[in-house]
């Protein structure tokens, strides 16, 4: 059966993240798991995305978008 996900990376950029994640759950193909990255942000987005309970969390210090991709593509591989 084939799956589909997405990795999402972020860093204090609530606004697009939530314009990012609208589009993705509007897909003509529904997504079978978002996980999104969050790499230590200060503007909220911690807080916004705990309200969002159809995502995959994680929240670790900003190691940069490579960091923040490797996490998510290794936890996406291991769920």
């Amino acid at each position: 059966m084939e799956t589909v996900a997405a990795v999402v990376v972020t860093f204090n950029r609530l606004a697009d993240l939530k314009k990012c994640l609208d589009t993705l759950r509007e897909q003509t193909r529904p997504l079978d798991t978002i996980f999104v990255i969050n790499n230590g942000s200060t503007d909220g987005t911690d807080e916004w995305l705990a309200t969002q309970p159809d995502l995959r969390v994680t929240t670790q210090a900003n190691l940069g978008g490579a960091g923040g991709f490797a996490t998510g593509i290794d936890t996406a591989y291991k769920a």
